[in-house]
């Protein structure tokens, strides 16, 4: 035992200082609520205090007027431009298979460059294709949104309120 003693004193009473009089390093151990205890005050037990993430910032991108279809490759005709015994074999003008798409791609003007987002009643969108068809009218672009079926809310050819996010 004496011959521990010095290295003791050497590193445990620094360390034991340090720890006391600042406190363990920042991140190893979680910060508490520290609560006030009292001659007569029962103690509680400490509780982590709940850090709230920072608010995830808006997108910002610019509001537009779009007028919307919606195609599904899996049905052939109009919808796949190579299609083989019940397969879309196709994939997007982009070059990316469709089928890691599905309610995420639009077919969009080619105006709009490959990977332009647009969100239409808080989904977002992504321009991966074109169409022959899909071009502006009327200053209002046409696009067809890659979905087996379409939203609630979708009429051929109804104008929706979008915001555009140019890539």
């Amino acid at each position: 035992m004496n011959k521990i003693l010095p290295y003791l004193l050497v590193f445990a009473v620094p360390l034991t200082m340090m720890l006391f009089t600042t406190g363990p390093p920042r991140g190893l151990v979680p910060d508490v609520k520290a609560v006030a205890v009292t001659e007569n005050s029962t103690p509680t037990p400490f509780q982590p205090v709940k850090e709230t993430p920072p608010p995830t910032p808006a997108i910002k991108g610019i509001p537009i007027k779009v007028r919307v279809s919606y195609y599904w490759p899996k049905l052939g005709g109009p919808n796949c431009s190579y299609f083989v015994h019940g397969q879309c074999l196709s994939r997007m003008a982009s070059g990316k298979p469709w089928q890691n798409w599905k309610n995420k791609a639009i077919a969009c003007p080619p105006e709009w460059s490959f990977g332009t987002r647009i969100i239409i009643k808080d989904q977002i969108w992504t321009c991966m294709d074109r169409g022959g068809k899909i071009v502006f009218e009327g200053g209002i672009p046409w696009i067809d949104l890659l979905t087996p079926k379409p939203p609630s809310w979708y009429r051929y050819g109804k104008i929706v309120e979008a915001v555009l996010i140019p890539k």
